[in-house]
């Protein structure tokens, strides 16, 4: 029987750099498709608003964008999504069980980051938010594969968790640096739960009535993926997961259409976003009120109201497509 060679550290060897730089290689694709960077743009806002600069700003916005890109290679591999951001999806690219593995590098580059400052409270706000981000994958995978639609309890906790994860994330490591009073604090954090509400369902809505968005992830893929959509909740049928055709689809998003659930996903839209401008007002209020009794400056919010108004779904009629079916 051949001996193992008399080599000194395995991890150290050239071998093992390969192997991670081809480990990675998937996540890099995942990394360098373009996307909104919406997190970027709430790092930087929230920044100004609790007074923090430096490079922890950078380092706040890659681990949330390191988290959210793996989490996107995972979910595209469970949802079976073969397009993301107008391009081929990880898995799609790199086979199943090599883009799984390559995903946990954002989990793990995002943690060792934050260990990185040396700051034990800045890592426990990363594992609750990975922690908060994998029980919502879990419900979600739950629902996905059953027979039935989701209440609304479990759409705003899929919601909240899943997405909105990444917001407490960069929300709560600002409040460990540069603590807001918790007047103010409260009121910010439910703006960013009531946001990742108001962000999934805007993708609901335009997985499957808004053709910029077919553009980029195919024609109404969330009628293949199980009952998941808020569309399907305000219509009251569940549409099991399979695949299927351009013409059933279309029929689908026809009756949505005579039933009148894509207005009221745009009124429920709308009353959504209404919510988050009232939660801003009480942050305003909030500051006002403990600048004045404090004599104490605190952050703009200039930046995080502009990012808020950037953020409302607007939709111009050329772009619903249920109108274009019945033009």
């Amino acid at each position: 029987m051949k001996q193992l060679p008399e080599s000194t550290e395995s991890f150290a060897s050239q071998l093992y750099s390969e192997t991670r730089t081809a480990w990675k290689r998937p996540f890099d694709y995942q990394e360098n498709q373009p996307g909104k960077k919406v997190r970027i743009e709430m790092t930087e806002a929230l920044a100004e608003l609790y007074g923090v600069s430096g490079d922890i700003v950078a380092i706040v916005w890659t681990v949330a964008e390191n988290f959210n890109d793996s989490c996107l290679m995972h979910d595209d591999i469970i949802d079976e999504d073969e397009v993301r951001r107008g391009a081929p999806a990880a898995w799609v690219k790199y086979g199943i069980p090599v883009a799984l593995i390559s995903g946990m590098y954002g989990y793990l580059a995002g943690l060792q980051a934050l260990a990185g400052t040396r700051n034990v409270d800045l890592v426990r706000v990363g594992l609750e938010s990975l922690e908060r981000m994998h029980i919502g994958q879990c419900l979600d995978v739950k629902i996905n594969s059953g027979k039935r639609l989701p209440t609304r309890e479990e759409y705003r906790l899929i919601s909240e968790a899943n997405t909105g994860c990444l917001f407490l994330l960069i929300l709560d490591a600002f409040q460990v640096l540069q603590p807001l009073p918790m007047a103010v604090y409260q009121p910010l954090r439910s703006l960013l739960l009531t946001l990742s509400l108001y962000y999934r369902f805007q993708n609901d809505y335009c997985d499957m009535n808004h053709i910029p968005w077919f553009e980029k992830k195919g024609f109404a893929p969330d009628l293949d993926s199980g009952p998941k959509s808020y569309l399907m909740l305000l219509a009251g049928k569940t549409l099991a997961k399979r695949i299927r055709s351009d013409e059933e689809k279309r029929e689908i998003i026809r009756a949505y259409g005579q039933q009148g659930v894509f207005d009221q996903a745009l009124q429920e839209m709308d009353d959504t976003f209404k919510k988050m401008l009232s939660d801003m007002d009480e942050v305003d209020n909030q500051i006002a009120r403990y600048q004045a009794a404090q004599g104490e400056t605190l952050g703009q919010a200039r930046r995080f109201k502009a990012l808020l108004q950037r953020l409302e779904f607007k939709q111009d009629l050329k772009d619903n497509y249920y109108l274009t079916l019945v033009a």
